[in-house]
């Protein structure tokens, strides 16, 4: 599963995963750009997220992500949120990795990348 996210950068920008992992364990994933470190506990992991000026495209790998943050299997994501003074443009979930140029134009958008 992969979460696709396009926004305006922001000077801070925090979104959350909320995943549950194969046991039924609920945990939390969260990137920010204002932070530089890793952290991860037993029920949280705090990554580092670079953006830049102007429109971003993120992609994040949820399954690879919690397998490698947690030592566990991806179940579900029960919920996205997205703490930023910021404009989203897409928000959406796949279960293949595609560039953002191998995207449909009904997901891609109409800004250029």
């Amino acid at each position: 599963m992969h979460t696709h996210a396009r926004f305006l950068f922001s000077p801070l920008s925090t979104p959350q995963l909320d995943v549950v992992d194969q046991r039924g364990v609920r945990r939390s994933i969260t990137t920010s750009n204002h932070q530089s470190v890793a952290r991860v506990m037993p029920k949280t992991c705090s990554l580092p997220l670079s953006l830049t000026d102007g429109w971003n495209y993120v992609c994040i790998d949820v399954a690879d992500l919690q397998s490698r943050s947690f030592g566990v299997r991806h179940a579900k994501t029960t919920g996205l949120r997205v703490r930023a003074r910021c404009c989203l443009w897409r928000v959406f979930f796949q279960s293949t990795p595609l560039a953002y140029t191998e995207l449909p134009d009904s997901l891609s958008g109409l800004l250029t990348q």
